[in-house]
């Protein structure tokens, strides 16, 4: 695989002797307010350089696992296409006994992404951190939209179990199809607490993980492409990730929606972080 030239953290690992695979995937086709999304990836590897390696609260450098970060992978406009490129080269990373880090991008990329991690490492648990549960059959016109995400993954995969954490918008339409899907539990940003029962009931499972950056407060992230007021905070959403760490076997991970501020760095910081932090409790649970 092909080495970007600017890496995350600045790290030169080669492929092979890294333990974690950053795959930009700058693919931005169905936003409804506001695209840029395809600005997320590069302003988020960027951002990266100025982290510190060593993680103060988990006591250790979860960089000496070793990071690879692909070339940045220049989709076609057509979403089915988009996705099997994706899914084929999410495969390869799984099938290498590696953990995959998509930076997209639009919401629906997570579709293929757990379709990766679903057919090569037997991973049946969708965990999507958002401000939406994105239940809709179709929305503009489209079946694939990133408002169909989870609806997407519920009708192909039929022995997934789902959950949707932070969502404080909802349609009427979405609210009755959550009601009626046991494998689906949604839970609002108000009481992130509800999340515990459901990873209790799938406790030792493998995971993937999505977060859309919607699921912060704008405070946060405000140039999200579809924000919503009254989102989480950064420290709850570590404490969020320490309990689905500590009881599930996240084997991959995607960070979608996110749009860089013209005026501000801290936000794609805020998300480099992020996704540091969970190289690092990835690495924790396995010690």
């Amino acid at each position: 695989m092909e080495e970007a030239p600017i890496t995350f953290l600045s790290l030169r690992h080669s492929y092979d002797e890294a333990d974690y695979v950053v795959v930009p995937f700058p693919f931005c086709r169905t936003f409804s307010w506001r695209g840029g999304s395809d600005e997320g990836p590069l302003s988020v590897i960027e951002a990266s350089r100025y982290l510190e390696p060593y993680d103060m609260e988990l006591g250790f450098c979860p960089a000496e696992a070793g990071v690879f970060t692909m070339n940045e992978i220049v989709a076609p406009v057509d979403l089915v296409k988009a996705g099997e490129i994706l899914r084929s080269t999410l495969s390869r990373i799984h099938l290498d006994e590696k953990f995959p880090i998509l930076l997209g991008g639009d919401h629906i990329l997570s579709l293929f992404s757990f379709a990766a991690a679903f057919e090569e490492r037997e991973c049946d648990v969708y965990l999507s951190l958002d401000a939406h549960a994105d239940l809709s059959d179709s929305y503009q016109g489209s079946k694939y939209s990133h408002a169909c995400t989870t609806a997407r993954i519920l009708e192909t995969f039929p022995s997934a179990q789902i959950l949707v954490v932070g969502v404080r918008s909802m349609s009427k339409e979405e609210v009755l199809t959550a009601e009626r899907e046991e494998r689906l539990c949604i839970v609002p940003a108000t009481d992130l607490e509800k999340s515990r029962d459901f990873l209790s009931d799938v406790e030792g499972r493998r995971a993937h993980l999505s977060i859309d950056a919607d699921f912060f407060d704008p405070s946060i992230a405000p140039c999200v492409p579809t924000p919503e007021p009254g989102g989480v905070g950064y420290r709850e959403a570590i404490g969020l990730l320490r309990d689905i760490t500590d009881r599930l076997e996240v084997v991959s991970m995607d960070l979608v929606e996110f749009r860089p501020c013209p005026f501000t760095k801290s936000d794609s910081l805020t998300m480099a972080a992020l996704i540091y932090k969970v190289m690092g409790l990835t690495q924790e649970r396995r010690q």
